[in-house]
């Protein structure tokens, strides 16, 4: 697998930063330890640098997905749904891969070690999600396979906007947009370009 060059991504706002760590119990405490786990990484990276094997590698990228993914839940919301998903069947799916994204972080340290408030701005954009059915996901998933997408062709949506996805904003049953535990600063450029039928967007041009 080739390697990530690292890329600038933008950081969560203020306002929702102190959202996260209300939402996220386990949030902070996570991030403070990070450093630390990817030093030992970086290090056992070293240590079996001249036999370094494909299980070592899933290891170590399964180590770093289980603790960034696993311990917020539902990820970091956009309020955004895809058109056409299966509203009965509909799940927080994220956004860019668990795989790559624990690759870059990696990466990243090993060129520059992340400090904690990098990484407490920067890991909920990396795990933001958007709600999909089984069956959409499967096809992101495939097709960024097939592709192998980097992380940064990804963060730019190319893998829906290859499949011609858009999105809309999530309603419920009486029609009204849903906005509890609402990530906005997770939605960047890239998928607001992609967004339909959204007033919130649509006042911004007149902002």
């Amino acid at each position: 697998m080739r390697n990530q060059k690292p890329f600038k991504l933008h950081e969560i706002s203020d306002i929702d930063l102190h959202k996260t760590k209300k939402v996220y119990s386990k949030f902070e405490a996570c991030m403070e330890y990070l450093p630390e786990i990817l030093d030992k990484l970086v290090e056992c990276r070293e240590k079996f640098k001249n036999d370094w094997t494909p299980a070592r590698a899933q290891t170590e990228r399964r180590i770093l997905s289980c603790m960034i993914f696993d311990q917020n839940g539902e990820g970091w919301r956009t309020g955004y749904r895809i058109v056409g998903a299966d509203p009965e069947k509909e799940t927080p799916e994220h956004v860019y891969s668990r795989n790559k994204v624990s690759i870059y972080l990696l990466n990243r340290h090993r060129e520059k070690r992340w400090t904690v408030d990098e990484l407490k701005r920067q890991v909920p954009i990396l795990c933001t999600t958007i709600m999909a059915d089984a069956t959409i996901n499967s096809r992101l998933s495939t097709l960024s396979k097939k592709h192998k997408f980097t992380l940064e062709q990804l963060y730019k949506m190319e893998h829906y906007k290859m499949l011609g996805l858009k999105l809309e904003p999530r309603r419920g049953k009486t029609g009204k947009i849903l906005t509890e535990n609402i990530m906005r600063s997770t939605r960047t450029e890239h998928i607001k370009s992609l967004v339909v039928n959204d007033p919130e967007l649509i006042l911004e041009q007149f902002v």
